[in-house]
């Protein structure tokens, strides 16, 4: 049923190949990211991009991966990286070089982080090809 101005669009998608990957985002989750990085769209790009992974997922990360398969700049890899930290989808460990990917942003230092902190496990974000110094983490 639409009113004037309003058009009707029917959603057509290509069939999934078996064994292909796909991303299912929460419109809602994907509406409060999209208003957080509007004006950042490598860190959107990237947002999309990991969270296409399965959950508990875990990778080594690495900016040529993202060129490779996004085609982004590794330049704005480490500006979207950076995004995703401040806004809460990527947390780092204290004094690790392992981050944790959030599909919804966390308030920084919860308790739910500082526990997983402490955890012995890899998180789904693991560390960079080149190590950084534990506490000084970066692409």
């Amino acid at each position: 049923m639409s009113v004037p101005n309003q058009y009707s669009i029917k959603i057509h998608r290509e069939p999934m190949l078996k064994g292909s990957s796909f991303i299912q985002i929460g419109k809602e989750n994907f509406a409060k990211a999209y208003q957080k990085m509007s004006r950042a769209p490598g860190a959107l790009a990237l947002y999309v991009w990991l969270v296409g992974n399965q959950n508990n997922y875990k990778f080594e990360f690495s900016p040529q991966a993202v060129l490779n398969h996004l085609g982004m700049a590794i330049s704005t890899t480490h500006g979207a990286v950076k995004r995703l930290k401040e806004e809460g989808y990527l947390v780092q460990r204290a004094e690790s070089t392992t981050c944790d990917f959030y599909e919804v942003a966390r308030e920084h230092n919860s308790a739910k982080d500082k526990e997983r902190e402490t955890e012995d496990e890899e998180c789904d974000f693991p560390s960079p090809v080149v190590l950084a110094k534990p506490g000084e983490f970066s692409f």
